[in-house]
């Protein structure tokens, strides 16, 4: 790998350079930063998770194939018409010390892994092993092992040239140069190609009024200790840009001012708050006080991903009655909410809780922060709620936060209430089905919409 970056290097520092490698986010990317860090380079990171999806260093930009061809390398001579190009096989679990130096025989079948094979592929390899047996090939471990490396990366190149050549043909730009995912690549040909001018609204970064900015915890926290004090806070809002301090260093500051001052000071960690915040006496506070028990509207809030559930964990099939388990799936739902579905155009009107002049129910067509009660007899819940790190659908908050496995047995509907945003769509559809709604406490509203 030194050998390598070293190599990169010779090209000079204003060279750009694409460095494509098929699963690199989780294999060879890792070990070239291994080797950058060593070498006290400090490469930029998009990650998702502990994966590397896109690393940037200068003009050097090294991305995962993978993530533009979703396709074994075996498959890409097919996919591209690579008709004189086709993956061969290598014995893997050879590879180790012993074989090094090794001439002769091909190794055993086992060697080469065909174990974890799919079937047509298995099939296709032992027709290729049997004949190399019977011509009475020799195995040089080093020739195969180079070759074998040498054939992978010109599968690879060539494969990458001929989509990118498709690509940039169809959008006029080069997907691997300018994204590094091909949803990425996909989405930036349609705001090209295919999206209308002054048609999306951009989010402000500090959401719309600026009500983002100021941290909903910190006024949570500060709501619940002038409750125990019995006693109103005074409080100070700043929004004051970086200066050569960062923020922690700021607050042991103006910490021990106050302290020398005579002040006595109370702080608290949010991981501990969020601690707090499970305590019943806690829970039962902000349930009851209206003022802080809701955020501003958070817009990826409302934004979930597909519902998979096993209908029922347990049935015996009556042959005799024909009875059949079945699978129920909806094939490209995305695509197809994408090119049917009903779209917000321009920035929305706002409006917040109590304010007279919302809009009614039936005609809203944004994102809606509310507080709902589910139905308790509804097979199929509406509503998606996010809880313990998971998506669920709910109808009674208490049992999914508790996770409990019983019928639920609260009868305080506060128990049961559920608070979120989601898209007015579904949430027409929920009322529908039976949901009440309880509080409304955020309304996107927008001008206009298209189909």
């Amino acid at each position: 790998m030194s050998k390598f970056i070293t190599y990169l290097q010779s090209f000079g520092a204003k060279t750009e350079l694409l460095i494509v490698a098929h699963n690199a986010k989780a294999f060879d990317a890792v070990f070239v930063l291994q080797e950058l860090v060593a070498r006290r380079l400090r490469p930029e990171l998009v990650l998702n998770g502990a994966k590397i999806l896109n690393m940037k260093l200068n003009t050097w930009s090294f991305i995962d194939s993978l993530m533009f061809l979703p396709m074994p390398l075996s498959a890409l001579p097919k996919a591209f018409g690579l008709t004189e190009l086709k993956k061969g096989y290598f014995p893997f679990l050879a590879n180790t010390r012993q074989y090094y130096n090794y001439e002769g025989p091909l190794p055993e079948r086992e060697m080469y892994c065909v174990s974890g094979m799919k079937a047509q592929s298995a099939i296709e390899f032992n027709r290729w092993y049997d004949d190399q047996v019977e011509q009475g090939a020799v195995f040089n471990f080093k020739r195969e092992l180079v070759d074998y490396c040498i054939s992978d990366v010109t599968i690879l190149r060539q494969a990458c040239q001929s989509f990118r050549k498709l690509f940039a043909e169809s959008a006029g730009f080069d997907p691997m140069f300018h994204s590094i995912t091909l949803s990425s690549a996909v989405m930036n040909s349609f705001r090209k190609l295919f999206l209308l001018p002054n048609s999306i609204g951009i989010v402000p970064p500090g959401g719309y009024h600026g009500r983002g900015k100021q941290s909903h915890m910190a006024l949570q926290w500060l709501d619940w200790e002038q409750h125990k004090l019995g006693q109103s806070i005074k409080t100070i809002y700043t929004d004051r840009p970086e200066g050569g301090e960062n923020r922690y260093e700021r607050t042991q500051r103006i910490t021990a001012l106050f302290k020398k001052a005579g002040y006595v000071v109370i702080e608290k960690w949010e991981c501990d708050w969020n601690e707090d915040l499970k305590t019943p006496e806690v829970k039962a506070y902000f349930e009851a006080h209206p003022t802080t028990r809701s955020p501003p509207l958070d817009l990826r809030k409302a934004l979930c991903g597909g519902r998979t559930s096993a209908l029922r964990c347990y049935h015996k099939v009556d042959l005799t009655k024909g009875e059949k388990i079945k699978m129920a799936d909806v094939v490209s739902e995305y695509p197809n909410a994408n090119l049917r579905g009903c779209y917000p155009l321009d920035h929305p009107s706002i409006y917040l809780e109590g304010d007279p002049q919302m809009p009614p129910v039936d005609t809203w067509n944004g994102i809606v922060k509310c507080t709902v009660l589910p139905p308790r007899d509804l097979y199929l819940p509406v509503l998606p709620y996010k809880c313990n790190g998971k998506l669920m659908f709910p109808l009674c908050r208490t049992c999914v936060e508790n996770e409990s496995p019983d019928l639920c047995q609260h009868t305080n509907p506060l128990d049961r209430q559920l608070t979120g945003e989601w898209c007015a769509p579904e949430l027409h559809l929920a009322l529908q089905k039976g949901y009440t709604l309880i509080a409304i406490h955020e309304v996107y509203q927008y001008p206009r919409t298209m189909q």
